[in-house]
């Protein structure tokens, strides 16, 4: 922002002496100039602040002086302020009584503080440092306005620095006041009681405010103001871009005009302290002459602005749209709002500006400051709101969507007023929830432009669902294929599906408030079908050379196949090839035999189940052998008690274990280990386990490797038990012992049992025996008798025989006396 040469002479104005004037002033007339110069100066830099801001938000503000720190304390100028500082924080919409009415019918209220705290907030998201804030009572209440007029002349420093707004111009000596407005200004100040800020400072302790080297920084910018006064353009670039000055964005190419830019600012601030050189209260400052860090910053940043602004221009001759994006978006252009997708408007609205410009000033050359090309980016991205009747269609659309009301939407659709496409009686519940969706999702109303857009696709909508509804294929498709409905990648060889789908998913919405499907659901489907369509050819694909691969036998081609994209298997782990090569060939071999077909093939559901299938047992493989590495551990720390935690470990899954023969298993496995050393090599760490399936599966216990095919480099450890010698001592050790424990625990029930038993055979042999006798007693009497019978017959014959035998020894024996 340029201050015009020529200000408004606000009638009979103060006069000031020089110092050489001071000689024939008294001590009281001295100190009344004095205290007159620091009113004319506090309303120089009201008049600065107030010609500033309003650059800035494109408002009036109240004429300097009194009424315009009554017009501050409200925060609505600075909280405008604050929006043109960083839109992004603070929006118009969250300001308080953004319009004054209120404050204008009431007076200040408690909320205008909200303004104030949003103005602090912006600056402190800005990075002003917090050393020129005031306090809020200070603007509210109006404590010390001239502490806020300081702060807004920080602020300018600042933003000009960064390149985000004009610089404030010095005003000093170039405006006149009359002696009633310094006298009013005066008393306001007195009442103050303070003391006033030293303006004059401000670039000096923005510079002693960034985190470096004070010094350094001093002595660079006194370099930058030395090489300026000697004008040879590399001295001032070579300075400028000393890294101590802390300077950004200085273009070697611009150094020239940086030279000449710099040396009559320069030139400008000298004059200017010398206007002020002759207040008696002046107090030279070291910068007072020299350009500082921030002017210095702010007047490279205006260069690079001048500089993008003839590439703004040069891409309105050219009419190149590309060009014109890419400076408009240029951060050292720094416009705000500029979106991509408007750049066509942008070329249109800049390139009618400026024809505009040059017919007005009748002549030709004539190119568009800043200020007008942000205004023209801001018009264009206006432009779709142009005609009033079609604003007023537009805000009863909003209405109805606002209110919900279906039959008040379709009604304003199809007035004709609104120059709309036709659109459809049965889809105004379709037209009302697509349009209370974009509603929703922009958070704030509907444009012209989208609702005719939203009217186009809405009504091809409306239509594609009444051929749904009627079922007919080819109608549904010519329907679809509707330039107005925007669908996309349509597919005639898929119409069927395509029908089919949608049908699927209408009838799914019955009973809804609306029934038909909405634009994003048709596509959708549309998606759904095409995407199911190619991922089943593309997994066909994949799936069949899976299968080959399997036939290869090689596990890293299988790998290859398994990884395809098209496949979309899960899962798949490079160190499982060979693993995956074993499990599907026999899944494949074992599927041939199910069909009976050599040439069967597995389908994508068989490969993805091995697959889990083998991922899984090399989870469970890794489990046991580590689990296994512990009980060796365990053996080698002879430690019985972790040998039992190991060998219960269901990752090991061991059976017959108990704790109970914990030393026996040291015992017989340390016996076992020592052994198996004396029969190989130690050291290489490798074991070899069988997973329950019984494939052999070898793992390093040092490095974690595993692998399911033994390699060169795999060399079996002798040192390490594995999970088979292990469970061998486990099953020979345990039956023993439980064996043994049973029959001791049990002894004196066994014995009971025993003899329970026997004399229960006892008593049953017996009482047989018993019955049997007394069955057969008459059989077994006779028997006896003639067995007796027999016996004394025989020994009767037997005596007779042998009297006879001796007959005359018997007829003695007869004879012979008693």
């Amino acid at each position: 922002m340029e201050q015009e040469e020529d200000h408004v002479d606000r009638g009979p104005s103060a006069s000031y002496g020089t110092i050489e004037d001071n000689h024939r002033l008294t001590a009281d007339e001295m100190d009344e100039r004095r205290q007159q110069n620091v009113a004319y100066e506090y309303l120089c830099h009201l008049e600065e602040a107030k010609i500033w801001i309003e650059a800035c938000i494109n408002d009036s503000l109240p004429p300097s002086g009194p009424d315009l720190e009554e017009g501050l304390r409200n925060g609505v100028f600075l909280g405008k302020l604050s929006h043109f500082m960083c839109p992004e924080l603070v929006s118009l919409k969250k300001l308080y009584d953004k319009d004054q009415t209120r404050y204008k019918q009431r007076g200040l209220h408690f909320r205008h503080t909200d303004n104030i705290n949003w103005w602090l907030r912006a600056m402190a998201e800005l990075g002003l440092p917090q050393i020129f804030y005031p306090e809020t009572t200070d603007i509210y209440d109006k404590k010390n306005m001239p502490r806020v007029i300081y702060c807004i002349h920080a602020l300018s420093l600042y933003m000009f620095k960064l390149g985000l707004a004009p610089q404030i111009e010095d005003l000093y000596g170039k405006i006149k006041f009359t002696e009633e407005e310094i006298s009013a200004m005066r008393q306001e100040l007195d009442k103050y009681g303070i003391q006033m800020p030293a303006f004059s400072k401000i670039g000096g302790i923005l510079a002693n405010e960034m985190p470096v080297d004070e010094a350094a920084l001093h002595a660079a910018i006194i370099a930058i103001n030395e090489a300026i006064e000697k004008e040879v353009i590399t001295e001032t670039l070579n300075a400028l871009q000393n890294p101590a000055t802390h300077l950004s964005n200085v273009i070697t190419d611009s150094a020239a005009i940086y030279q000449e830019t710099l040396h009559t600012a320069k030139s400008i601030k000298s004059e200017n302290t010398k206007n002020k050189s002759i207040d008696l209260d002046y107090e030279p400052d070291v910068y007072d002459e020299l350009l500082t860090q921030a002017e210095i910053q702010g007047y490279i940043n205006r260069v690079n602005t001048n500089e993008t602004l003839d590439q703004v221009n040069e891409a309105i001759n050219k009419q190149n749209a590309e060009e014109l994006l890419t400076c408009l978006q240029s951060p050292l252009f720094g416009l705000k709002h500029v979106q991509l997708e408007n750049v066509e408007f942008y070329l249109y609205r800049l390139t009618l500006e400026r024809e505009t410009k040059i017919n007005n000033h009748s002549a030709e050359g004539m190119i568009l400051d800043k200020d007008e090309v942000q205004a023209g980016v801001l018009e264009a991205n206006k432009d779709a709101d142009v005609d009033y009747q079609k604003s007023l269609v537009i805000v009863s659309v909003n209405e109805a969507l606002q209110n919900k009301d279906g039959d008040a939407l379709y009604e304003c659709l199809s007035s004709s007023k609104a120059c709309l496409p036709p659109v459809l009686q049965n889809g105004k519940m379709l037209y009302l929830e697509e349009f209370s969706n974009i509603r929703d999702e922009k958070q704030e109303e509907l444009d012209y432009e989208e609702v005719l857009g939203g009217v186009k696709v809405l009504s091809a909508v409306a239509k594609i669902n009444e051929a749904v509804t009627a079922g007919d294929n080819t109608a549904t498709f010519n329907c679809l294929l509707d330039t107005d409905a925007h669908l996309q990648s349509l597919d005639l060889s898929n119409q069927i599906k395509y029908q089919e789908q949608l049908a699927t998913a209408k009838s799914a919405k019955q009973g809804n408030s609306n029934e038909m499907l909405t634009h994003f659901e048709i596509q959708e489907n549309i998606d759904l079908v095409n995407r199911q369509v190619q991922e089943e050819q593309d997994r066909i694909v994949a799936v069949g050379k899976i299968n080959e691969a399997i036939d290869s036998k090689d596990p890293e081609t299988l790998l290859g196949a398994l990884k395809l994209p098209e496949a979309k298997l899960k899962s798949i782990k490079p160190k499982q090839a060979a693993h995956y090569q074993s499990l599907l060939t026999k899944a494949k071999q074992a599927k041939s035999q199910e069909t009976g077909d050599e040439n069967a093939v597995l389908w994508w559901d068989d490969i993805q189940d091995t697959v889990k299938t083998a991922n899984k047992n090399a989870d469970d493989a890794q489990k046991l052998s580590i689990g296994v590495a512990a009980i060796n551990l365990a053996i080698d720390e002879n430690d019985p008690t972790n040998l039992t935690t190991t060998l219960s470990s269901s990752d090991v899954f061991l059976h017959s274990m108990t704790a109970d023969c914990s030393n026996e298993y040291m015992e017989r496995l340390k016996s076992l280990k020592d052994e198996k050393k004396s029969q190989g090599e130690t050291g290489s760490r490798w074991m070899m386990n069988r997973t329950k399936e019984g494939d052999k599966f070898y793992f390093n216990i040092n490095t974690m490797e595993y692998a399911w095919e033994r390699t060169d480099d795999i060399v079996k450890d002798n040192g390490l038990l594995t999970r088979g010698e292990i469970q061998n001592v486990v099953g020979d050790v345990t039956p023993a012992y439980d064996r043994e424990a049973l029959f001791k625990s049990n002894e004196p029930f066994i014995i009971k049992i025993q003899a329970l038993g026997r004399c229960y055979l006892v008593r049953k042999a017996f009482k047989t025996r018993l019955e049997f006798m007394r069955a057969q007693l008459p059989a077994i009497v006779t028997l006896q008798s003639w067995y007796k019978g027999q016996k004394q017959k025989q020994k009767y014959r037997e005596r007779l025989s042998g009297l006879k035998s001796h007959e005359d020894k018997a007829i003695v024996v007869c004879l012979s006396p008693q």
